[in-house]
């Protein structure tokens, strides 16, 4: 039964040895005289064809010509549908090009921007003390500590002792976050001379203390 059904053996030994007239005629009968949609042809689709192009049709051999025109037309359809595919999904390939390429150069400028932002912000803080340098840097959060040179971590003991106690409070407020790098290390360096600080206290630089 089946594809393999012993009459599409046969049928396709009858259409070598007869001509067209003569096998388009048995195909016909074959499939009004039966439900298996893989006789005689094989494939179902060609059955369904030679179904659908019968109606109306004045002989097998005409229906055969025009089941030729059915499927002449459903390859060129599939054919001009992979190639409109293949122009839709090259489209896209395209678009997302010019997106990467759109992100990577928005990305670039503003990398560039913010090295220039950074490059005029350090070179004014550069001209002013460690400790007139640290007190800006502790009153301006609208930058992280890693945008900074981390030179301007590096401070000596003189440094440290000239700070205000306010301002000793409010630069560990500003740097109790940071868990390791130069922050960190100036961080407990200035909690070495505070161990009177209480834990969860908040320091403002100008408060003149902490608020617990």
């Amino acid at each position: 039964g089946g594809s393999v059904s012993m009459v599409n053996w046969s049928f396709a030994v009858f259409r070598q040895q007869h001509s067209l007239p003569a096998w388009a005629e048995l195909a016909d009968w074959i499939i009004t005289h039966s439900t298996n949609p893989y006789i005689p042809f094989n494939f179902q689709r060609t059955r369904h064809q030679w179904e659908a192009c019968r109606e109306d049709s004045p002989s097998p051999e005409e229906t055969w010509r025009r089941v030729g025109e059915a499927e002449s037309r459903r390859q060129k359809e599939k054919a001009e549908r992979a190639k409109r595919e293949g122009r839709e999904a090259q489209e896209r390939s395209i678009q997302r090009e010019i997106l990467q390429r759109k992100n990577r150069e928005e990305h670039e400028e503003r990398r560039r921007t913010r090295a220039l932002e950074r490059l005029g912000a350090c070179a004014e803080l550069e001209r002013l003390s460690p400790v007139q340098r640290l007190e800006r840097i502790c009153a301006d959060n609208s930058y992280p500590l890693d945008f900074y040179p981390k030179e301007f971590a590096e401070v000596s003991d003189e440094t440290i002792s000239a700070m205000s106690e306010p301002f000793r409070l409010a630069l560990i407020d500003r740097l109790k976050d940071r868990q390791k790098g130069i922050w960190r290390k100036l961080l407990l360096r200035l909690r070495l001379g505070n161990n009177s600080i209480p834990t969860g206290a908040t320091c403002r630089l100008g408060s003149g203390g902490c608020i617990s």
